[in-house]
């Protein structure tokens, strides 16, 4: 009883949160982006990340990386945190380089690769504007929330070698009631915005969270869910063949090549 209610005040909040989107001007939502980097320089995200990496992969994130990468790729983990994927695919023989817009839990990842004596290198980078040179990679990761969408997804497809593959996991808003009821009310409030002449800021999808890691309660993040079909629609417009891995789940996973 105290889970469920604790679930409620929990899902009230994050939806009152969500809803200050309405509020915001383009500058001010452009600038939460910022929310990503914060919140994950924060000692606790660290720690559960360094946790996470430690553990590794779990049964379905290891079922998609042996499925989809093929011997001696090349890749890149986009938002790599602190390793957990980026270790697991050296693991298996791969060569992987790690970027992430925190600047520290990039150090917790390089800490960790000298504990373990992994030949990995972490990078601070923006996942909208990636230091990587064209076509570079034989697979990528964007193993979880997306960031920027299209922008995003497009320098995934610009660091990629023409065939390469893009692994996707990322949060999906048509995986409870609570998220298609919450998103659907957010839609019906941007066409009426619209009706009366005003543009908003943000789109079906924007939210805020807090608890995206397991790291419990702490500075809340700006980041977009999916619904399966616009991320199958944006990864087609950023150049990908994509393929739904599993989209029954709040973490749902998509397949795609770059054409």
């Amino acid at each position: 009883m105290r889970d469920a209610i604790s679930n409620a005040v929990g899902s009230v909040s994050l939806a009152v949160q969500s809803l200050t989107l309405l509020f915001f001007s383009p500058a001010k939502t452009g600038g939460l982006g910022r929310t990503v980097a914060e919140k994950y320089s924060d000692r606790p995200e660290i720690d559960e990340h360094r946790r996470q990496a430690i553990a590794g992969p779990g049964p379905a994130q290891s079922r998609l990386l042996d499925a989809f990468l093929k011997p001696a790729d090349v890749v890149v983990d986009i938002g790599c945190a602190a390793g957990r994927f980026c270790f697991a695919v050296d693991e298996r023989g791969h060569r992987v380089v790690g970027v992430d817009l925190a600047e520290p839990m990039v150090r917790e990842g390089a800490a960790l690769a000298r504990e373990r004596g992994a030949s990995i290198p972490f990078c601070a980078m923006d996942a909208q504007a990636l230091a990587l040179r064209d076509a570079s990679f034989d697979a990528a990761l964007l193993l979880g929330s997306v960031r920027a969408r299209l922008s995003t997804l497009r320098e995934a497809h610009r660091v990629l070698t023409p065939g390469g593959t893009l692994l996707i996991e990322t949060q999906s808003r048509a995986s409870s009631l609570r998220h298609r009821a919450f998103f659907l009310a957010m839609a019906w409030l941007r066409r009426a915005l619209q009706a009366i002449g005003r543009r908003p800021a943000w789109e079906v999808g924007d939210r805020f969270g807090v608890e995206v890691s397991g790291a419990g309660p702490g500075k809340r993040v700006f980041f977009h869910m999916y619904a399966p079909d616009e991320l199958e629609a944006d990864l087609r417009e950023a150049g990908f063949e994509p393929r739904s891995v599993d989209t029954g789940l709040y973490l749902m996973r998509f397949a795609a090549t770059k054409r």
